[in-house]
């Protein structure tokens, strides 16, 4: 809570601490911490991000190295990345200006040439930002962090950006909804045909909305699949007809994408995910199929399933009762599931495990607090 990146030392004898990183954004609240008494809260508790990729060094050529993402979380709009290729090395020991890349905030930094904000649109972020590779041009690789705009931003407004993970310059600017009541919470990225280069991303809102961007064949761009006059619109959401953001239900975590048994992707993803409400509603677990034709507007053509619950020694089981799915085009597009305890919701990406997708939710001891601070795992 004091604002630092710890990094220490992973072998069986170690608890060496290898750096600590402090994000320039943070440099303000630093006074907050020497009050008497101290004024504890979260400064960086955002998710972490470590992944390999292949940038272009000052000299023309390009190399393999580990890089790591970190966001501020509910200390602020904020995201940094260091170069961690070294870090823990016996034979080089990294300095700063070996470590950091570059960090951004809704401030800094401001468009080429001066101006406005690269990141205005920019807020608190609660999920990873994964890094992706986006093109192959032999020794001219274009490598980015897909980031979504987070909650609590100034404008309010559904909104992907893509950063060059090079040195942190904005590559594009994704504006879904200018809703000032939304904000992008996760995004997930997926490779299509094998080639280890995103050809599609899935992103969830604070609305209950999944946008689908679609990367265009001759470029590095993304656009929605789905529009509307020209606008965006969501390939899927929730609640339609609730106008009122706080009574919606939010989805926080990625997404777990599969084909539909038997099938190519050509026929259509089924994307997993479950959702997390801020308000006094019932979250649910969902698989909707996206056949590439139309998007879904509520849940109609989602098939009703339920939870039978029964006690095992003092273990609570769950088991998913309701008709068989057969997905068919205008029908049936998939599941829904609602979480049976009041309060229970949904942080975390859905994981396959062979012909099973697991779900881990966690719920409010006090249900009308609200306080994520008073939260127990549950499932």
């Amino acid at each position: 809570n004091n604002g630092l990146l710890h990094a220490f030392r992973g072998s069986p004898d170690g608890g060496e601490e290898l750096f600590a990183f402090l994000p320039s954004t943070l440099l303000s609240e630093m006074r907050l911490l020497a009050m008497s008494p101290p004024a504890y809260f979260p400064l960086l508790d955002g998710p972490l991000v470590v992944e390999d990729a292949r940038l272009n060094g000052a000299d023309g050529t390009s190399s393999w190295g580990t890089f790591l993402l970190g966001s501020l979380g509910h200390g602020g709009a904020g995201l940094f990345a260091l170069n961690v290729t070294s870090v823990g090395s016996p034979f080089f020991e990294p300095t700063a200006e070996d470590l950091f890349l570059w960090e951004i905030n809704a401030q800094f930094p401001v468009q080429p040439g001066g101006g406005s904000p690269a990141y205005p649109h920019l807020g608190e972020l609660h999920s990873p930002a994964p890094i992706v590779r986006a093109s192959d041009e032999g020794n001219d690789e274009t490598w980015l962090a897909v980031v979504p705009n987070g909650i609590n931003s100034a404008s309010g407004a559904t909104v992907l950006y893509l950063v060059n993970l090079s040195d942190g310059t904005r590559h594009q600017e994704i504006v879904l909804s200018s809703e000032s009541d939304g904000g992008l919470n996760a995004a997930t990225p997926i490779d299509l045909d094998g080639d280890r280069t995103v050809d599609r991303i899935y992103a969830g809102d604070r609305r209950g909305r999944v946008w689908r961007l679609d990367r265009d064949p001759e470029s590095t761009l993304f656009h929605s699949h789905y529009v509307s006059n020209g606008e965006p619109i969501p390939f899927f959401e929730i609640d339609p007809d609730v106008a009122d953001r706080a009574s919606t239900r939010s989805i926080v975590s990625g997404f777990s994408i599969s084909e539909l048994p038997g099938r190519s992707p050509e026929d259509g993803l089924v994307i997993h995910f479950g959702t997390a409400s801020d308000a006094p509603a019932v979250n649910s677990l969902f698989a909707v199929w996206d056949n590439n034709e139309f998007p879904l507007n509520g849940t109609e053509l989602l098939t009703e399933r339920w939870f039978l619950e029964s006690e095992h020694s003092d273990m609570r089981i769950r088991t998913v009762a309701g008709s068989p799915i057969h997905y068919q085009s205008g029908i049936n597009h998939g599941w829904k599931i609602d979480l049976p305890d009041p309060g229970e919701f949904l942080l975390y990406v859905p994981v396959r495990y062979l012909d099973r997708l697991l779900f881990s939710s966690r719920t409010f001891i006090d249900p009308d607090s609200h306080d994520p601070c008073l939260t127990e795992s549950a499932g």
